[in-house]
Order: structure tokens, then C-alpha cells, then sequence
């Protein structure tokens, strides 16, 4: 569960790995992504009842989203976490959350970008590149209490 926003500035590979993976994966029943989700929605009126009836619906058992304040959503709607429904955080802001998942080591991230963002300003380089450059830093997985460990 990625809002739309996101994935696109992730140039969409979220929600194409996921695609993928029920592809290749041939055992795996297919489950409709939950794709009605947008930045701030889990903090709406009705938004809890929306997912919960997806999940119920689907049997879903495991969820991994970027919404790391989603586990309060989910108590609401009844699910125990992690015992009925384990969650995962694709980009957790610290380890301070009981969220299992993927940690950004943001002050490592704008210390990157401020590298290539200097190396840009001293070769002289405007604009636009007509060739995008990515560069990815790995996250740090945080056990957190919301999955279970086998």
C-alpha cells in the first residue's frame, strides 16, 4: 500500500515490483492492489473502514506500505497486529516506532545530494541533465513489534 504520489517519484517502481512478483510468481493468487490511497487519506473520516473492508475482503495478511503512522488505522478497524495481520514500513523516518521495516537514513541522503549537488555547481553544470542520474542509499531493516519472526 503506496499512495500514488509517492510511487511516481519513485518512477512507478513500487507498484511494478508488485506487479511483477505476482507475475513470476506462479503459486500466488492474485490480490487486487489498493490503489485508492493518496497522501493523508489514512487520517480521514471513513478512510479505516475503506481499508478494512479491502483487507477483509482480499484475506490480506501481510501489508507493506509508506504510511508509517498506519498501525492506529488498522487497531481501529480491529486487526491484531502482528498476530492476524503483520505490516512493514518501506521508508520509516527513525527507529523509534514499534513499525517494523526499512529505516532511510535521511541526514545520510541530503548529505549525498549536497555532494551532487556541488559537484554540479564546480564542472559548471546547469539545468536540467539530459540523461538522468540516480543514486540510492540502502535503508536499514528495524525489527519493530508489527511482524512476526519465524
Amino acid at each position: 500500500m503506496i499512495d500514488r504520489v509517492t510511487d511516481q517519484r519513485c518512477g512507478s517502481n513500487v507498484f511494478a515490483g508488485y506487479l511483477i512478483e505476482q507475475e513470476l510468481v506462479s503459486t500466488l493468487v492474485p490480490v487486487p492492489a489498493f490503489l485508492d490511497y493518496e497522501p493523508g487519506d489514512a487520517r480521514q473520516p471513513g478512510y479505516g473502514k475503506k481499508l478494512g473492508a479491502y483487507l477483509k475482503k482480499n484475506r490480506i495478511d501481510a501489508l507493506v506500505t509508506n504510511d508509517y503512522l498506519i498501525l492506529d488505522t488498522l487497531k481501529q478497524q480491529g486487526f491484531a497486529v502482528p498476530r492476524q495481520l503483520g505490516v512493514a514500513g518501506i521508508s520509516l523516518p527513525s527507529r523509534d516506532t514499534p513499525l517494523a521495516g526499512i529505516v532511510e537514513d535521511s541526514p545520510r541522503v541530503g548529505a549525498v545530494a549536497m555532494d551532487l549537488l556541488i559537484g554540479m555547481v564546480q564542472r559548471g553544470e546547469r539545468g536540467i541533465p539530459s540523461t538522468p542520474i540516480r543514486t540510492h542509499l540502502e535503508g536499514t531493516w528495524h525489527e519493530g513489534r508489527s511482524v512476526q519472526t519465524a
